[in-house]
């Protein structure tokens, strides 16, 4: 007598199964990261802070100019230029413009700290220091709303409401500032040696060397904290829409420890968000290309030759890359419940729907 057959699983046990399989396989739980990545409410909020940036960037770069001849800056604020290639074809512009999709995500994200390890060019050092703080004040609440999305999501709990989610950046924007400025401080502060070296040796170069070697302690100490920051500043942000605790220094010794000491791990699920990126940009940049070239198409045939001013063609242009940076900050959301996980042994679920009293 033959066997009967078995039964088919249905879509409702399916999604359960994938759960468990990426629980079995850690990188898997950051697919959970995407959807809020897509939210109309943060894409909107995040063109505006990216408009706004530049913006503000332009403004400062005429005062600047003005005030002295300053030259061309060259280092994390240069990577954020986007002057259009010589070619006409907004689908070649587009290319040209997210070939670099990640990398251009994670330099736009940048620490205080480890921009000023980074920009070598002094004295427009500064100038950069001063651009990657107007970014992240400017991105605060849309990278807040992702971080907190992203992290319900991958935890499976309840979303945030818009309105809860404005409650909690507005109690926690200090420590979140604080989260930037402390790093940059301590470099500072573990460098400041080498500032007075510098005047001994106008007076005597062989003594100041000599000190210089002398201080190479200091030297690692500031190369590590800003190296780190790069990593341990959005992990600290992170923890700061995660845990109860509030605290700037608790989250930021979270992120460095993570970091530090966690390296594989930290490695792993970079990659991993790395080969997320990729796949879920791409998707996003042929949707921009193919929906240009339709409508760039039926506007050339009833125009008559008629050129427009570009402001469709600017949108469509950096569209991907605003979601480049949503994807990126979204996606550091589970890979700090991930750490987390192998640091404590505290499961991803494990967080507080509500980080905050009911108001009264």
């Amino acid at each position: 007598m033959p066997d009967p057959p078995l039964p088919q699983p249905s879509p409702q046990q399916l999604l359960p199964k994938f759960y468990r399989w990426s629980d079995a396989i850690s990188p898997l739980v950051l697919l959970r990261c995407i959807q809020p990545a897509f939210s109309l409410t943060i894409l909107l909020l995040a063109c505006a802070a990216y408009w706004g940036t530049f913006a503000v960037h332009d403004l400062l770069d005429h005062y600047l100019a003005a005030s002295q001849a300053a030259a061309p800056l060259e280092g994390p604020s240069s990577w954020l230029s986007l002057d259009p290639p010589p070619q006409n074809s907004p689908a070649v512009n587009l290319q040209w413009l997210n070939s670099q999709a990640f990398g251009r995500a994670v330099r736009y994200s940048l620490s205080p700290a480890a921009t000023l390890a980074w920009s070598v060019d002094n004295p427009q050092v500064w100038n950069a220091l001063l651009k990657q703080l107007i970014i992240y004040l400017l991105w605060l609440v849309p990278i807040g709303l992702v971080l907190r999305a992203s992290i319900t999501s991958c935890a499976e709990r309840r979303d945030t409401s818009l309105k809860a989610c404005l409650r909690l950046l507005r109690s926690r924007a200090v420590a979140m500032v604080s989260v930037l400025l402390i790093p940059l401080l301590a470099v500072l502060f573990a460098a400041a040696a080498y500032w007075l070296i510098g005047f001994l040796a106008r007076l005597a170069p062989v003594i100041a060397d000599v000190l210089m070697l002398v201080c190479v302690p200091f030297l690692i100490a500031a190369g590590v904290l800003a190296v780190g920051s790069l990593f341990a500043v959005p992990l600290a942000w992170a923890s700061l829409l995660t845990e109860t605790d509030c605290d700037p220094f608790d989250a930021l010794s979270r992120g460095y420890e993570y970091t530090l000491r966690r390296l594989i791990p930290l490695a792993i699920y970079v990659l991993a968000a790395w080969g997320i990126h990729w796949v879920a940009f791409r998707l996003v940049e042929a949707i921009c290309i193919g929906g240009w070239n339709i409508a760039e198409r039926l506007v050339r045939m009833s125009a008559d030759g008629q050129e427009l001013p570009g402001i469709s063609e600017a949108f469509v242009l950096h569209l991907p890359d605003v979601f480049s940076v949503v994807l990126f900050w979204s996606l550091v959301g589970g890979i700090y419940l991930l750490l987390r996980r192998d640091a404590n042994d505290q499961e991803i679920e494990d967080i507080q729907e509500n980080l905050l009293p009911s108001s009264r």
